[in-house]
């Protein structure tokens, strides 16, 4: 309870609010007590000192002031330089610089093309220490140098005052496949005065190389059964007008491809070949062999590929110069037929036998639809002047020898009147091969016979309908070369003079002369070698004629190769046959009495057959003292 009079003014006050009149009230104001903090009660000496004492309130307003204006202005002059800058109102802006190439929008690969660079500055001050930067397109070259790839270029421009215009020309080689898109990257690099930042302008030149420096075109067939030969003749031609250098070929072949040989040797995985340069003009050949499986309307996909080599990954393409996609259909034939020759169970389409050599052939046929085949005729023709025509043997067929042709129909074999869903028959024959001996001028450069066989007849679809069929194989018999050594043995003949007791006696030395001579038919052969081994009680005396014949001796294990290299078809009929005679010493033993020594070891001859593609490998006994021109002197050692 308050005191009572303090209860007196306070009823006191409460009648004069009722009555509106407190004029004459006084008012009290009532001291609030001081609670005791914790935080300190005097400023630091160091603001006092710079900025007054506590309740010096002018100067901390003026402080804040001063703190809010500075702020206010920072802010501001940012934002009016980037306005400045922005618009274009400085002195430095680059939208006053004029950055332009002008140039051709569309080219042909290997053409030089030229761009006029200009650049203006309409800045009221100086773009000091400018210079233009290109980024080229991969596989860009040098004008100066085509051999040289361009892939950056700097060119110095010094200052550019203002109002100045500065042209420059840029020059150089441009590569791609066709109807490629290609950008050449233009900055512009400068200073301005009193400053070491560096400002850029950028601007992207686009063009379109409409035509490839190098045309690809590739022969194969629209439809192949599975199984058979397939042969890819892709042809090469550079457009450039200038030197294509270190130019790759891939193909890319599909599931089911089996690669075989190539007229070209791979470089890698048979699908790779380092083609090197390629002159303008020059048109190339590159010829695969091998076989395609898949299913019954299955597509195959071919894709070449042909650029500029990597210079560090051998089989990897910096810049592709053109790029082709060809596509084969596996189709089942609705006869199904297969030829085959001799005893290779090769099913392609292509077979090597050697002159002279007797043939049997088997062919054998199968229907494939759901229907009846009525009427079928099977044709054989034999195209090619390389067999006995009186060695044709058609069993249960007829060879016509007026077009060279053996049939077969329903009134030999009765079979082929009507062949059920599913059946199959077979019929055979046989031919002879020329020899060599008659292989002479043009029979002998590349020696072929072409084996043609179709068959024909009438399938009878559900509906009662007739519908002929036909199909048609081919098959290449290639004879593969007939080449041969003879060897001998001479004593008083040849290029050397031998001496020596005849026949030989022991412990008495005694030399002779060998000599191997090769001749070849047809067929170019490339990488022939011969080879012996020297007995070790045969003496190499280094002696050898002709010496532009190559004859290696290795004192090491004794072994002796003449290299040959290439041998070409008609050697030693139509051009001079290839020889070498070499001489060797012999200090018969008292083991070898009675006995006609070997003067070598086995010969053997190898090398590759071009035209077939098949290795070639013979092996000779080894010669003796047994002298062609010993004049009957017996060649057993004597004591």
């Amino acid at each position: 309870m308050f005191p009572a009079d303090k209860n007196n003014r306070l009823d006191e006050l409460a009648n004069r609010l009722d009555q509106g009149n407190l004029s004459s009230v006084r008012l009290k104001r009532s001291k609030l007590s001081n609670p005791s903090l914790s935080a300190p009660t005097e400023w630091p000496e160091e603001l006092v000192a710079d900025y007054g004492e506590r309740g010096d309130s002018r100067t901390w307003l003026w402080l804040k002031r001063l703190l809010i204006g500075s702020s206010l202005f920072f802010v501001l002059a940012v934002a009016i330089a980037l306005f400045i800058f922005f618009s274009g109102s400085n002195l430095i802006s680059n939208n006053r610089i004029d950055l332009s190439i002008t140039g051709p929008i569309s080219l042909k690969a290997g053409e030089e093309a030229n761009w006029q660079l200009t650049i203006i500055n309409r800045n009221k001050s100086t773009l000091q220490s400018a210079r233009l930067l290109l980024d080229y397109p991969p596989g860009t070259r040098s004008s100066k140098n085509i051999q040289q790839e361009l892939i950056h270029e700097s060119i110095s421009l010094s200052d550019i005052k203002p109002g100045a215009m500065v042209n420059q020309t840029a020059r150089a080689f441009v590569f791609g496949p066709a109807n490629s898109q290609s950008t050449i990257k233009a900055t512009l690099e400068y200073r301005l005065a009193n400053s070491s930042a560096v400002f850029t302008k950028d601007l992207d030149y686009n063009f379109t190389i409409n035509d490839s420096p190098i045309n690809l075109s590739l022969a194969l067939p629209t439809e192949i059964n599975s199984g058979r030969d397939l042969t890819l003749d892709l042809k090469i031609i550079s457009n450039s007008s200038t030197i294509l250098t270190n130019v790759l070929l891939a193909i890319n072949y599909p599931p089911g491809f089996s690669f075989r040989s190539a007229s070209l040797p791979p470089t890698k995985d048979n699908n790779v070949w380092s083609l090197g340069d390629l002159p303008v003009g020059i048109e190339k050949h590159l010829v695969i062999q091998g076989v395609l499986d898949g299913q019954d309307e299955e597509l195959k996909t071919f894709q070449t590929t042909i650029g500029l080599a990597d210079s560090q990954i051998v089989d990897k393409m910096s810049v592709v110069y053109n790029k082709i996609t060809q596509s084969i259909a596996i189709r089942r034939p609705f006869v199904g037929l297969n030829l085959s020759l001799g005893n290779q169970a090769n099913p392609g389409d292509s077979s090597v036998f050697s002159s002279g050599e007797s043939i049997p052939g088997q062919l054998s046929w199968i229907n494939n639809t759901p229907n009846l085949v009525r009427n079928l005729k099977i044709k054989l023709a034999l195209v090619g002047p390389i067999y006995d025509r009186r060695s044709v043997n058609a069993n249960d067929g007829f060879y016509r020898s007026t077009d060279e042709t053996i049939i077969w129909d329903k009134s030999l074999i009765e079979g082929l009147a009507v062949l059920k869903p599913g059946d199959s028959a077979n019929a055979s024959f046989s031919f002879s091969l020329l020899p060599s001996s008659a292989l002479q001028g043009a029979l002998a450069n590349n020696p072929q016979l072409e084996i043609i066989v179709i068959i024909e007849g009438e399938r009878i679809t559900d509906d009662n309908q007739s519908e002929a069929l036909k199909t048609e194989i081919h098959k290449i018999v290639r004879l593969r070369s007939a080449i041969n050594l003879a060897t001998k043995t001479s004593y008083q003949s040849g290029p050397f003079t031998n001496s020596g007791p005849l026949p030989p006696k022991v412990n008495e030395k005694t030399t002779y002369t060998l000599t191997w001579s090769l001749t070849n038919p047809s067929n170019n052969l490339s990488n022939v070698q011969v080879k012996t081994v020297l007995p070790p009680y045969i003496t190499w005396l280094d002696t050898s004629s002709p010496q532009i014949e190559k004859l290696t001796y290795s004192e090491k294990d004794h072994s002796l190769i003449w290299d040959l290299g290439l041998v070409p078809a008609g050697t030693g009929f139509n051009i001079p046959i290839r020889e070498v005679s070499f001489q060797i010493g012999l200090v018969p033993s008292l083991s070898q009495l009675n006995r006609s020594p070997n003067l070598s070891g086995s010969i053997e001859l190898s090398g590759v057959d071009n035209f077939t593609g098949t290795k070639v490998q013979l092996n000779y006994n080894p010669l003796t003292t047994q002298a062609s021109d010993g004049g009957g002197a017996t060649s057993s050692v004597v004591e």
